[in-house]
């Protein structure tokens, strides 16, 4: 290989590993390396380059005064019209010296760079030396004029495809600036409807609606720069978030036209609680919207292979070769008869980025079924089994603990019965409930319906297994007659509609009701 060749690769190897590749920074370290291949002749050397655009560019081997590029090129032109392949000039006779007193002559070489590198350009390299110029060099000059063309000939489609990638990278970079602001934009709004909300009282609606405002937070919150990707997941009780998806589409969906079954006992998979619920969010919306005449139903089994969650619906199905582009990853389109598209492209991706596994089968005119396989995981140490036991206030036991995310309403409730002479305490949240009262012995359990993180549903399971469970109480405001029998079944005894009459609640908590 010739040294300028090695020398451009040199520069070119340089560039590639730079963070973000310039074109302009290649030809600078291209200068740089050739003009240490003739360093003992040159005193300075430049790429000059004048785009198709009317712009100009110069590649500097050192600092030195800006190089006048269109006159240089100029030069390589005569009068009538023919190009040249170099030009020497004696600056001793210019009557006028456009270049410092450090060069006496300048040798301008034609180079050739092709349009994949800068379109419609010419450019030359321009050798400047601090005396005459000896016919040696200007052959010597010349020749590396020739082969650096023809090294540009060869490499010029690596340095346009990593060209290519620099301008991806940056427009995806500002990108992704634009989505970080627009989230920290939109999290400012969320915020002060949360605290529009916080003193708003009502059943389950006014729930819902915070339980929505906190799952679109914890969206918004994956977006922040500050998030680490990838991190392990702990454990997420996977019938409760089923039971938000549901809650989230049954109201709009119609009588019976999506479905939940889910057994009353819990199951604990090891992916991340917010991930799955946006892929099962996910699931149920394109299937809602793209086949809305159809039943859907959501499922969750526990088999061998681990937790299998199931959304079907009965809709027109998945094309054949719609479905055959999502086994294979390659890009489709979301069709309107299909009921998944592009939507389910992004489910697939989320189940891989969690570990988990997720299947599709379809049958024309028969509907669809998506399955994601789910690595069985441990419930938190926090919602094992409680033991706590009945045995009234003696020995210090706690006759009733009401569990309500409404603070006020519950703190309220703990007050007036204090003043029966019932020992009751209050927590705003499961997760306060079963970090304060695990070691304490509780009589009785007043839980409200619905909360934000689960409610009787989830708590009823964790207390029912222990030795001596306490009785159980379920606080309603409008919630259906269908989930009643489902916390009935698991173990709750009492059911208190809000507003509550407090003799009846201090009537069951003495064993009378």
């Amino acid at each position: 290989m010739r040294e300028s060749h090695r020398a451009l690769s040199r520069a070119l190897s340089f560039c590639c590993g730079a963070t973000c590749f310039d074109v302009e920074q290649f030809f600078h370290r291209a200068t740089w390396e050739l003009h240490h291949t003739l360093e003992s002749e040159v005193a300075a050397m430049a790429f000059v380059i004048k785009r198709g655009d009317g712009s100009c560019f110069v590649g500097r081997s050192r600092e030195h005064q800006a190089l006048p590029v269109e006159t240089l090129l100029g030069m390589l032109v005569e009068k009538h019209g023919e190009r040249l392949s170099y030009r020497v000039r004696d600056h001793a006779l210019d009557t006028v010296r456009f270049l410092d007193h450090r060069f006496r002559t300048s040798v301008i070489v034609r180079v050739e760079i092709s349009d994949s590198i800068a379109r419609g350009c010419e450019s030359a390299l321009w050798f400047g030396l601090p005396g005459g110029a000896h016919p040696r060099f200007v052959t010597t000059a010349e020749a590396m004029g020739h082969e650096v063309s023809e090294w540009l000939s060869w490499y010029g489609g690596i340095i346009e495809a990593n060209t290519r990638v620099a301008e991806e990278t940056a427009r995806l970079t500002r990108r992704i600036e634009e989505m970080q602001s627009l989230i920290h934009d939109a999290r400012a709004p969320l915020g002060v409807l949360r605290y529009m909300t916080r003193d708003i009282e009502g059943g389950g609606h006014v729930t819902d609606i915070r339980q929505e405002l906190d799952y679109l937070g914890n969206i918004l919150s994956q977006g922040s720069p500050h998030v680490t990707k990838g991190a392990s997941a702990d454990s997420c009780e996977v019938g409760e978030v089923l039971r938000r998806v549901y809650r989230r589409y049954a109201a709009e969906s119609g009588q019976g036209a999506l479905t939940l079954e889910v057994g009353y006992q819990s199951l604990y998979g090891r992916c991340s609680s917010l991930e799955l619920e946006r892929i099962v969010t996910n699931l149920v919306s394109n299937a809602q919207r793209h086949a809305p005449q159809a039943q859907t139903r959501i499922s969750a089994e526990d088999r061998a292979e681990g937790i299998i969650i199931s959304v079907r619906d009965n809709g027109p199905g998945i094309p054949s070769a719609t479905l055959d582009a999502l086994r294979a990853g390659s890009e489709v389109e979301s069709g309107c008869g299909s009921g998944w598209g592009i939507g389910l492209q992004s489910c697939i991706s989320k189940a891989k980025t969690i570990g988990c596994e997720l299947t599709i089968s379809s049958r024309r005119g028969e509907g669809t079924c998506v399955s994601i396989a789910i690595p069985r995981g441990e419930p938190p140490r926090s919602e094992r089994p409680l033991e706590v036991a009945d045995g009234g206030s003696q020995g210090g036991a706690i006759d009733v603990c009401i569990v309500d995310d409404d603070r006020e309403h519950g703190a309220s409730l703990a007050r007036v019965l204090s003043r029966f002479g019932i020992s009751a305490r209050h927590s705003g949240s499961l997760e306060e409930f079963l970090r304060e009262f695990r070691s304490e012995k509780v009589s009785s359990i007043l839980c409200d319906v619905h909360m934000p993180d689960g409610g009787a549903e989830r708590l009823l399971p964790l207390v029912a297994t222990g030795s001596n469970p306490p009785r159980f109480g379920v606080i309603s405001g409008d919630s259906s007659d269908d989930y009643l029998y489902r916390v009935a079944a698991l173990g709750a005894q009492a059911f208190f509609t809000k507003p509550i009459e407090v003799d009846e609640v201090v009537a069951w908590v003495r064993g009378g009701g």
